[in-house]
């Protein structure tokens, strides 16, 4: 993910700037807002922008525990969104960070 500097992510990874938007790192609040959790430290985490706004896109969303499952076990067969994009991407150059 990045916080600042999406042109080194793409230039890092090989990456179009469509493709990179989807790993800028954004506040995930495990218990929704609408759902009443609130907007303490416990209650947010990093989760890249694509996986935010996923979670949220189905009529009934999974609840945060659900969906790390989901995106694990996709991810590890290689079939989650952004895991499809990094592999196809070189790999990142060591030592590559400003």
């Amino acid at each position: 993910m990045w916080e600042a500097n999406p042109a080194q992510f793409s230039d890092q990874y090989q990456i179009n700037k469509q493709q990179v938007d989807h790993f800028q790192c954004t506040g995930e609040h495990l218990l929704a807002k609408c759902d009443g959790g609130p907007n303490s430290a416990s209650n947010i985490v990093a989760a890249c922008k694509y996986c935010n706004q996923a979670r949220h896109k189905d009529k009934d969303p999974l609840t945060a525990t659900q969906y790390k499952k989901k995106v694990k076990s996709l991810a590890k067969m290689g079939q989650w969104y952004t895991s499809k994009i990094l592999q196809k991407a070189q790999q990142p150059k060591c030592g590559k960070t400003k």
